[in-house]
């Protein structure tokens, strides 16, 4: 480490005293620091930001019920329940739906009730502030043009909030006509009639003495 002499006077008197001074070694970089977040400090609070809004948005509208994949049969019924809870004090005119997902259409609500029963009812939590509304849509006899893939959804009306479950995906398969009880009543009707007809031959036979 090199010295540095420095020399200095007091009440005539000459003193002298060395001096050392630091340096930084040879080949060694001094590290840079920036005022200015890198990528990674940028990305981790975008991430957090979005969980925040995320789990206030839970707070107020949330769908509830289990992702399933249905395989049914046609002339089955098929009930499909979906719960959504909301605060009411930040969640205004609530509007909740099951729709079905089409490649140009995005996801219709399903309002036809002459092919399905939708039934809505709704309860109050216990802080009275917090609801629970419960949206049910019935199929009373499946039918092969029934498959697809249903989800329910909830918007509310005042701050634009909106909230979407889980997808159903349903598959129907046709109906085996040789296992249909409509598609024998002919068999049976005929096999009546045979049946009938040879115990009134035997009757009319034992009658008239012709057998």
């Amino acid at each position: 480490m090199p010295r540095q002499r420095v020399a200095a006077g007091s009440q005539g008197r000459t003193a002298s005293m060395v001096a050392f001074l630091p340096h930084a070694p040879l080949g060694h970089n001094p590290v840079r620091t920036s005022m200015f977040p890198g990528p990674g400090s940028l990305l981790k609070g975008l991430l957090f930001c979005l969980s925040i809004s995320l789990s206030l948005g839970q707070d107020i509208l949330l769908v509830k019920y289990p992702k399933a994949t249905l395989q049914k049969q046609e002339g089955e019924t098929l009930n499909l329940n979906c719960t959504v809870d909301y605060d009411q004090n930040r969640c205004e005119d609530i509007h909740a739906h099951w729709c079905k997902l089409t490649l140009n259409a995005g996801c219709p609500e399903l309002t036809d009730t002459s092919v399905y029963l939708i039934q809505v009812s709704e309860k109050i939590l216990g802080n009275g502030v917090n609801r629970s509304r419960l949206v049910a849509l019935s199929f009373n006899r499946l039918t092969f043009g029934d498959r697809g893939t249903f989800q329910c959804n909830a918007e509310c009306g005042g701050n634009g909030l909106s909230a979407r479950g889980n997808l159903i995906k349903l598959s129907v398969k046709k109906a085996d006509p040789k296992r249909n009880p409509l598609n024998n009543c002919g068999i049976l009707r005929a096999e009546v009639i045979a049946i009938a007809l040879h115990f009134l031959f035997l009757f009319a036979c034992s009658t008239l003495y012709l057998c």
